[in-house]
Order: structure tokens, then sequence, then C-alpha cells
């Protein structure tokens, strides 16, 4: 039998699987991509406590039309903050059943077949804005997680569903990605089309954040590894969501930690706990998991103790680089001689200083240049951000031997060759000082002065 034989009795088969147990009358339609199919039961007299929730903002009415709009729109958003662009390999099946309470358990189900997952979605028609997003998020992320699955299917980290699921949530307008429902036309007449105007400001999406954490203490590493129930599901949801959302967005400001972050999502079904893949992806930054508690808990002092709005203007920014780079120190050339101030670069710390003083140093100016980063005019930051990774990687490489052995010298140069780029760099890009007016000359002063006596 032809391969392409196979892939259409796969196809007829599970389409006959998933339309069991769905009613007569149930709208059934695809979405641009053909990777949702979307089936709609028959609508049944609206419950009455829905009513209680219509002027709600925080909850929606999906309808079966518009929801493969909706669910591609949160596909596009969320591949495009992990930089995904290949094709999808998992349909997606959505049934949308009429509401039964406002908090309806919403049911995601997978299932392996020869060549591919199929995923089942069960959503209510009136939902919390929120918990439809997540839903969305966790199938879009299963189905990118397992398309290298053999035996089980991929484990989705809760901060990692939450924090990408809270930034689209606050990057997107409500109307953007759960479009609004046609409103109802009168009698004898067409129903009404309902046009939707995106407004879109480009708002830090981590503000709502910052208001909320500024108040009360984000949550560690550990109680974002392991939620409780109330975390994921009761009053201390908001604060779990503001933390996660935090935590995926710094991983993505590191560099290339957007393509670390897909590839984490790419073996997470080669391992039942996903902190090993966590680990493997991102091990230029943490080697350990101690490393990513010390990351974190400076993220965090960065974040909630300065105003978002606030940074340091570009000359203020580049001088304070310019001091970190090349440290002011004190040097006695004789025990009876007053000390001498002078110069000293990354590079001389690096090439003449003993080892324990030359780790120390530069782990303060690791430090350094983190702080400074979180106050720094954005045209700085990316070169701050290079600094800071070329002085991580030497210290990484370093800490691998012993901290009396000498390190080897192709190490050395190749470090010395990266900071004499960024130097160049940094030279390059230093803000020209405003040059003060000219003073007019004292005989062309336009204020006419009277003339000497006798004249």
């Amino acid at each position: 039998m032809s391969a392409l034989k196979c892939g259409l009795l796969l196809l007829a088969f599970v389409q006959t699987v998933f339309s069991q147990g769905l009613p007569a009358g149930t709208f059934r339609t695809k979405s641009a991509s053909a990777q949702f199919t979307i089936c709609a039961l028959p609508s049944a007299t609206p419950a009455s406590w829905i009513s209680n929730f219509e002027t709600n903002q925080d909850y929606a009415r999906l309808v079966g039309t518009l929801l493969p709009v909706s669910c591609e729109r949160i596909k596009q958003l969320l591949w495009r903050q992990l930089g995904e662009s290949g094709p999808w390999r998992g349909r997606i099946f959505v049934v949308l059943a009429p509401a039964a309470s406002p908090d309806q358990v919403i049911t995601i189900t997978s299932d392996q077949f020869r060549d591919a997952w199929q995923y089942r979605v069960e959503l209510p028609d009136f939902v919390e804005r929120s918990r439809y997003v997540r839903a969305i998020v966790q199938v879009l992320l299963l189905e990118l997680a397992n398309r290298t699955a053999a035996g089980h299917s991929a484990e989705i980290p809760p901060w990692l569903l939450e924090g990408l699921a809270q930034q689209l949530l606050i990057s997107s307008s409500k109307d953007e990605i759960i479009l609004p429902p046609p409103r109802a036309a009168s009698d004898n007449q067409r129903p009404a089309s309902t046009y939707t105007y995106v407004n879109a400001r480009f708002e830090n999406p981590l503000r709502q954040a910052h208001k909320e954490l500024t108040i009360i203490t984000p949550l560690s590493f550990q109680e974002l590894s392991w939620p409780g129930p109330d975390q994921l599901d009761g009053p201390a949801n908001g604060l779990y969501r503001d933390s996660a959302q935090l935590f995926v967005a710094r991983l993505m400001t590191l560099k290339n930690g957007r393509s670390c972050l897909h590839q984490m999502i790419g073996e997470l079904a080669q391992n039942y706990n996903w902190q090993f893949a966590f680990l493997r992806a991102f091990n230029s930054y943490f080697p350990r998991p101690l490393d990513v508690e010390k990351w974190w808990a400076l993220q965090v002092v960065h974040f909630t103790g300065r105003d978002l709005t606030q940074s340091w203007p570009p000359e203020e920014s580049w001088k304070r680089l310019d001091d970190i780079v090349r440290s002011q120190i004190q040097v006695r050339v004789s025990t009876n001689e007053l000390p001498l101030r002078t110069t000293v670069s990354l590079q001389t710390i690096i090439q003449e200083w003993e080892p324990e003083r030359q780790i120390a140093a530069l782990e303060d100016k690791m430090r350094e240049l983190e702080l400074l980063q979180s106050r720094s005019a954005p045209i700085l930051v990316p070169l701050i951000r290079e600094y800071n990774r070329v002085l991580s990687a030497y210290l990484q490489n370093r800490s691998a031997r012993s901290a009396k052995k000498a390190v080897p010298r192709h190490l050395v140069q190749q470090t010395l060759q990266e900071l004499n780029a960024l130097d160049l760099q940094r030279v390059s890009v230093k803000p020209a000082t405003p040059s003060k007016p000219a003073q007019p000359p004292a005989e062309a002063s336009l204020t006419s002065s009277p003339a000497p006596p006798g004249l």
C-alpha cells in the first residue's frame, strides 16, 4: 500500500473517531492552515448564570465560525515569541460545547498514531479569556514538543505555559486574539457585521507584572518549578502568572535565549523530567540548578527595584559602561610614596592579575554590568550584554579548571580579541557631547551701550 493511501486511511480513521458522540447539526470548519478542525455543538438556550458575566471583560463568548481565526492568531503570536517557522505536524481538533458553569473544566487529550500525534480540546462556548488562551497555548506547545516524541507525550513546564500565555494576553488587545461575535440583527434583516479595530500601543508587556511584583515578592525558581494547586488554580494564581511571565521574558532577553527555549521544548519529549531538557538547552548560561537560582534572584532585584519607565540618557549610560571596563585603581610605587591612580582594563586583569584576584574582580564586573543593563539607554544594552557574555564564557571555562592552574593560551587570546573588538565598538558608539552655544563677541553684542563721555 502506498504512503499516500496510508495517510488517507489514517486521516479517515481520525475523523471517524473524532465524529463519535457528536450530535446532528454540529457545525464543522477548518482553520486557514488546516491544523485546527472546529466542531461547534448545537447551541442551547444560554444558562441563567451567563447573564451575570455578560459585562465582565475577563470572559468571552466563543463562536464556531470565528474560532479558527482566533486559534491561528494565537499560534502566530506564540510562534513569533519562540522563533518557530516550520510546518505543523499534529492536527488539533477543537470541540465547542454549550457552557455549563463559569469554571467548567477544559479538557485536552493527545493520542499517538503511526506517523503523528493528534490532539483534542473540549471548550465551553462561554469562558474566561485567560483559561481559553492558556488551553490553546498548551496544546500548541504539546504539538511542538511531541514532533519527535516516540514513547510518551512531553511534559510542559507550568512556568513556560503560564508565562507565554500571560505574555500573549498582555501584549495583545482582547479583540485581536478573541474575535467578538457578530451583533444580533433585527427581524427580517441580514446579520449585522462586527468590525474589529486594533489600536496597538507599544507598551512594556511587563508593566502589569511590575506593578504587582513590586508589592508582593516574586516566586523563587523552586516555587515556579513545583507550584501548588492554589498557585495554578486558586488565589495565588495571579502571583504565579506574573512571576512566570517575568521568568520567561528574562530568559528570552539572553543572547540566543529564544533559540535555547525552542531547543528545550524540542527536547521535552526525550525526558521524563523537564529540568534535564532545560539545563541542556541553557547549559552555556546555567551549568547547574544553583546558577539558575542566582541568576533569577538577580533578575528579581533588578526588576522590582526600579521604575521601568526610567533609564539613564545615552551619555550617562556610556560613561558608566566606560567606568566599568576601564577601572580606576590606586597603585603604590613604594611604601613611602603616595598612591597613584591609574586605569586598568579588563584585558589587563585577565593577562596580569593572579587567578583568585582575577576571578573576584571579573565576577564584580559582571554584577556591575547586570546592574547597568537594567538602567542603561536601550542603544547600549546589546553592547553591555556582549561584555557580560564574554566575561561569563571566560569564567565558565576557567571554573572547569583548578583556580591555580593556568588558563590555556588560546582561550586567553580569544577572550582578549573579543574584548578588543567590543572596546572598538564602544568607542564608535560614544554619544557626542552637546556643545555649548558660542558666546557672541563683545563688539557684536545686540545690546547697545551708551557712548563714553567726550565722544
